[in-house]
């Protein structure tokens, strides 16, 4: 969800939960990645959006819900997405998509790399912020190691599988609404 429709659809869908600000956390951190590292993608922007509320608004409850419980293992979950996402950006990104392909090696060098560097930035960051205990109450670290690990997940080819479907199955609930 990087589209302000895909946000606007996020805070309606969130907000009967109280767990806007968490579902926001957990689409900026899965945006502000993507940006360069790729990732599955819908057949139409509207399911894309949709798929983000579907996956994400879950994870804002979830955190909301769970976060300050979690405290003890959130460094484990931090460390272990952070090494997983590592292997992941070596091995997939940048993770394009047949109507957005990447042909230039010198253009895959440079996302490679700004993928890195975003990814040890959220490191440090949600690795300051816990012990500062900044956000950690209003689960909006658990919110954001989630979104990472959505976003980490949409760079694989499972990831791509799991976008599939929920793609098709959107199409079709849509074509039999018609």
């Amino acid at each position: 969800t990087t589209t302000i429709i895909g946000y606007f659809l996020l805070i309606i869908f969130s907000a009967p939960f109280r767990a806007t600000w968490q579902t926001l956390v957990a689409a900026l951190t899965v945006s502000c990645f993507r940006i360069f590292s790729g990732g599955a993608h819908a057949t139409a922007p509207i399911r894309c959006s949709l798929i983000g509320v579907i996956i994400l608004v879950p994870i804002g409850i979830l955190a909301k819900t769970i976060g300050l419980f979690l405290s003890f293992y959130i460094l484990i979950l931090h460390f272990g997405i952070f090494v997983i996402g590592l292997i992941v950006i070596y091995r997939y990104v940048p993770a394009d998509t047949p109507g957005k392909p990447i042909n230039s090696a010198v253009q895959k060098k440079y996302l490679r790399g700004l993928s890195y560097t975003i990814l040890v930035g959220w490191f440090l960051g949600i690795y300051i912020c816990f012990y500062k205990r900044i956000g950690l109450e209003s689960g909006f670290i658990v919110a954001s190691i989630l979104g990472m690990c959505w976003q980490v997940y949409t760079l694989t080819p499972k990831g791509y599988g799991t976008y599939k479907f929920f793609d098709d199955l959107l199409k079709i609930i849509y074509e039999r609404r018609l």
